[in-house]
């Protein structure tokens, strides 16, 4: 499992709280999710072309645009920069890839904190089942987040997550995932990165460690 997952990991364990649910009319309601760029490819100092992964009932359609920023890291100069926007062109034949024309924002500087490139995120509207209570894995999915096993295959997928409001799913969801945590923090060598042993300073775990956390 990779470094970026464990931290996603200590992400949800971090923002869970209890929340009411109920059964509600169905309805849409168009949102913005954050999609991870793949494969950006410049073809000038301004523009670019990149992938983005959705499958085809996400409701992706070619003209829909969206703001691209550096992802979050902690005392990263370019963590959460604004670095300039995307366009949705074609989804690929045959696969669950959508290509997208990059426009750099910052093209008179040369230095890589400002070029957009993989693994940065755009932001794209899609439609999901609206709800008064979206429920954790909804709100951590359209952050950007992706669900695996620790083998690389889906736990759950963003339709999933978009089509369903209840409790028992959120409940279950909560119950399978806490379970993996716990056994990726009884397998990991906390002593293969730093990250594990630093010390929480705020929030609900403040004083223990990550590995700490993930055990629990």
């Amino acid at each position: 499992m990779s470094y970026y997952i464990k931290i996603v990991l200590f992400t949800v364990l971090s923002v869970i709280a209890s929340k009411s649910y109920c059964q509600e009319p169905v309805e849409n309601e168009t949102v913005k999710k954050s999609f991870i760029l793949y494969r950006v490819t410049y073809q000038n100092s301004d523009t670019a072309m990149g992938l983005v992964y959705a499958k085809e009932n996400y409701g992706l359609v070619s003209g829909a645009s969206g703001e691209i920023k550096a992802g979050y890291k902690k005392d990263d100069p370019r963590s959460e920069v604004s670095l300039g926007s995307g366009l949705i062109i074609d989804k690929i034949k045959n696969a669950d890839f959508y290509s997208v024309y990059i426009f750099n924002k910052h093209p008179q500087k040369a230095d890589s904190n400002y070029l957009i490139r993989e693994g940065d995120l755009i932001q794209l509207p899609v439609s999901v089942i609206k709800t008064k209570n979206p429920g954790l894995f909804r709100r951590v999915d359209l952050a950007g987040a992706i669900f695996t096993e620790d083998d690389g295959s889906a736990f759950t997928s963003s339709d999933i997550l978009w089509k369903r409001n209840d409790q028992h799913f959120e409940d279950s969801m909560l119950t399978v995932w806490s379970d993996r945590i716990r056994k990726t923090g009884n397998a990991v060598d906390p002593a293969s990165n730093p990250l594990f042993t630093r010390i929480i300073e705020k929030g609900r775990y403040i004083g223990k460690s990550l590995v700490q956390v993930m055990k629990e």
